[in-house]
C-alpha cells in the first residue's frame, strides 16, 4: 500500500482490491483510499475518497459493502446510506438506514453485501433506548428517491443490540 494504516476497511470491486480510510501510524484519520492494480502490480492512491467523514476518536473502521460493483457506505454519524460515484470521486446520499450506527460510532453494527442486496444488523432505529436488534436487507436503486428496507427480524429486547463480529458467506 502507499501508506500504512489501521482501522481501515477493504473490499473487492471492479476486479480490484480496495483499502479505504483508517488511521496512520500517528493515529491521524486518513481520508484517502487506494486500490491494487493487478495488471501493473502496484497500488494506486485515491485522494479524498472519504473526504468529509467525521473524525471522531475511537470510531469504527468505515462501514462499507459492495453490491453490483457499487461501493456503499453506512455513515456512522448520520445513519445515512451512501453510494460512491467512481467517476467524480464523490458520494451520493441514498437515505437513512433502519439501524442506529450513530449510537456507538459505528461499532456494534454489521453492514455487509448479500449478492445484489445490502444487509444491516444493529440496534433498531425506532427506539432511543438503543435496545433490541433488527436485521434488514435492501436492494438499492440508484435512480430512486427512496430506499426500501425489508425487515427480516426485529426482536425487541430478546437479543443483545451489539454485534461484536460478523461474517457473511453465500454458497
Amino acid at each position: 500500500m502507499t501508506c500504512r494504516r489501521k482501522l481501515c476497511s477493504g473490499c473487492y470491486m471492479d476486479n480490484k482490491f480496495y483499502v479505504i480510510g483508517g488511521q496512520n501510524e500517528k493515529g491521524e484519520n486518513l481520508t484517502c483510499g487506494e486500490f491494487y492494480d493487478l495488471e501493473r502490480n502496484t497500488w494506486v492512491r485515491i485522494t479524498d475518497m472519504i473526504k468529509g467523514a467525521p473524525s471522531w476518536s475511537s470510531r469504527s473502521p468505515p462501514l462499507i459493502a459492495v453490491a453490483n460493483d457499487n461501493l456503499y457506505s453506512l455513515e456512522a454519524s448520520s445513519n445515512q446510506l451512501r453510494v460512491y460515484l467512481k467517476k467524480s470521486n464523490s458520494w451520493k446520499d441514498l437515505g437513512r438506514a433502519p439501524v442506529r450506527a450513530d449510537h456507538s460510532r459505528g461499532w456494534g453494527v454489521a453492514f455487509k453485501s448479500l449478492g445484489d442486496e445490502l444487509l444491516v444488523i444493529g440496534t433498531t432505529s425506532d427506539t432511543y433506548t438503543c435496545r433490541g436488534m433488527t436485521i434488514c436487507t435492501c436492494k438499492p436503486d440508484l435512480e430512486s428517491d427512496s430506499l426500501e428496507w425489508i425487515v427480516l427480524v426485529s426482536n425487541g429486547d430478546q437479543w443483545s443490540s451489539f454485534i461484536f463480529n460478523c461474517s457473511v458467506m453465500m454458497a
